[in-house]
């Protein structure tokens, strides 16, 4: 009886649903593929060019200002450190250390 319904199964069933599964799935499957390749790239190259063109650029430009901003701070905060260790007949090794720092910050930590 079962070898009776599978060769059964075979002959009549199989034939009808394999066409139709295949031919109801294969314009869905080529759709996705497409959707996928052609928005998965659009959307990637759209993202590299903002993230690695736009963004980094303002990013660099932000750290640029930051850097700037910083540099004349610490400019001006050692000449003014050098000016108090002057008055105060302070030791200049400090201003050499915090000059060292600030140059430290200024070139590793804020450039770009």
């Amino acid at each position: 009886m079962g070898y009776f319904v599978l060769s059964w199964m075979d002959y009549f069933v199989l034939p009808l649903i394999v066409p139709v599964t295949v031919f109801d799935e294969l314009p869905c499957a080529v759709l996705d593929w497409l959707l996928y390749v052609v928005l998965d790239r659009l959307l990637c190259t759209v993202r590299n060019v903002l993230l690695c063109t736009v963004l980094d650029g303002l990013l660099c430009a932000a750290l640029d200002v930051l850097a700037f901003i910083g540099y004349l701070s610490l400019s001006l905060m050692s000449y003014f450190v050098l000016f108090l260790m002057v008055y105060f007949k302070l030791p200049l090794i400090g201003f050499f250390v915090l000059s060292l720092v600030g140059y430290f910050v200024m070139y590793f930590v804020l450039d770009c």
